[in-house]
């Protein structure tokens, strides 16, 4: 099955599903008070979601002090899901600043004005853990 996915760029480009996570162009992700952003291939156990993928595929620097990541979730089901959080790794908190089904679309939907806190066993409890720890820092304070 093949999927269209426009990148901030404009440029629009046809790749097969499982290429998808792998044709990420962290230069294509431009998002204010973000910095340092690098891509990265770390893949993500999700016992719950058997039949889901989940990858982090950059890491970066974000507001506040905060670590920024850029994960994607892939299942037959329910297609691809690109999100982008801040995570302060500190206190357990996190803000997401983008989500969507393709890359532009994570880059054009609303970021939360507030911190959540992260809850224990969910993804984005893994995804900040993972971020954190890449950036030699222990994720502490979740619920």
């Amino acid at each position: 099955m093949n999927l269209k996915i426009a990148c901030i760029a404009v440029a629009v480009s046809t790749i097969s599903t499982a290429a998808m996570a792998n044709e990420f162009d962290v230069k294509s992700v431009k998002v204010s008070g973000i910095s340092g952003l690098k891509a990265v291939d770390i893949l993500i156990s999700r016992p719950s979601e058997p039949k889901a993928t989940y990858k982090v595929v950059a890491l970066g620097t974000g507001p506040e002090g905060s670590i920024v990541s850029v994960n994607t979730r892939y299942s037959e089901a329910s297609g691809w899901v690109y999100t982008t959080r801040a995570v302060k790794c500190d206190s357990g908190r996190m803000k997401t600043l983008g989500s969507g089904e393709t890359v532009a679309g994570m880059l054009k939907s609303k970021a939360d004005t507030s911190w959540g806190p992260l809850i224990g066993g969910s993804s984005a409890t893994q995804v900040a853990e993972i971020a954190c720890s890449q950036n030699g820092k222990r994720l502490a304070g979740v619920q």
